[in-house]
């Protein structure tokens, strides 16, 4: 017998990891992007640096090689949200579009300032070493419909 849904009454769900469920919820939105148009677009690169610090279910980004005070370039357009203090991200500024947020952390100083609308590749920041991190890096995330994605996906 089945519920409502399809599922066999009395039998056992397949239990999964957290890893399992999160690739699985990944590729449920990769999907769910792909069918509504809405495939991240290519991101300018805001600093040169090699990735220090993936992408994972505890680090919602990726921490990216910069000497402190070089310039962060806005990876995307948008409306600059904020610009402060957030914890263990130091100084961050967060940039919104339609579509996007992205999110700069670690800064030593802000280019950029709540309300300002910035171009992809415009100076918006200086890297630092703010909030929890050993030496100087950019902590970059990106939000797509309030989820978290992997940027490097698509750096250009």
């Amino acid at each position: 017998m089945t519920d409502s849904i399809g599922r066999i009454s009395g039998a056992d769900p397949v239990r999964r990891s957290a890893t399992q469920k999160a690739a699985a919820a990944g590729f449920s939105d990769q999907l769910s992007a792909a069918k509504s148009g809405s495939a991240l677009p290519t991101l300018v690169r805001p600093v040169d640096g090699a990735v220090v610090k993936p992408f994972s279910d505890h680090h919602q980004g990726v921490d990216l090689e910069a000497q402190a005070g070089s310039p962060v370039k806005a990876a995307y357009p948008g409306v600059v949200e904020s610009a402060g203090w957030a914890g263990d991200r130091g100084n961050m500024l967060v940039v919104r579009s339609e579509s996007l947020r992205t999110y700069y952390g670690h800064l030593s100083a802000f280019q950029a300032f709540p309300g300002q609308q910035i171009e992809a590749g415009q100076l918006v920041a200086d890297s630092g070493v703010t909030g929890a991190v050993q030496s100087a890096a950019l902590h970059f995330e990106i939000h797509q419909g309030g989820a978290a994605v992997d940027p490097t996906v698509a750096l250009a």
